[in-house]
């Protein structure tokens, strides 16, 4: 059975937090890699601030894009959260913990099924471990 957000909890997550800028990035020079070419923010009401990703920031939006069951809960609603999450892991803005539950705040306002949220979000506090403060 999947989680689902009983609708006014995702209509909180939608009021109070909101991008800034749309995703603009090119391919990098490394496969799998993408360089943004335009600032992208995201306004968040859980953490209390602003992040921001300037042009030049690289990333890969989601890590093990290429496992099979990555694959089917990703989608590239996702990618503008992603480089929020990244943001927030290399440069360790704020706790994982509260990166990681900015990143799913992040994929709702996008449109992202909660279900596939609630996936990634699993993911990243499982996995994620390792990549927190590597930037």
């Amino acid at each position: 059975m999947w989680c689902r957000l009983p609708c006014s909890i995702l209509q909180s997550v939608l009021a109070v937090n909101r991008y800034i800028g749309t995703l603009q990035y090119v391919e990098a020079e490394q496969p799998g890699y993408y360089v943004l070419t335009a600032p992208l923010s995201f306004e968040s009401e859980r953490a209390g601030c602003i992040i921001v990703a300037l042009p030049g920031f690289v990333t890969n939006f989601v890590t093990g894009r290429k496992l099979f069951i990555v694959r089917r809960i990703v989608t590239e609603a996702m990618n503008p959260a992603a480089v929020a999450h990244d943001q927030m892991y290399d440069k360790g803005m704020v706790s994982r913990e509260m990166a990681d539950a900015v990143f799913r705040d992040a994929m709702l306002v996008s449109g992202v099924a909660s279900w596939r949220a609630w996936a990634a979000w699993a993911a990243v506090r499982a996995f994620g471990g390792k990549f927190y403060g590597a930037g």
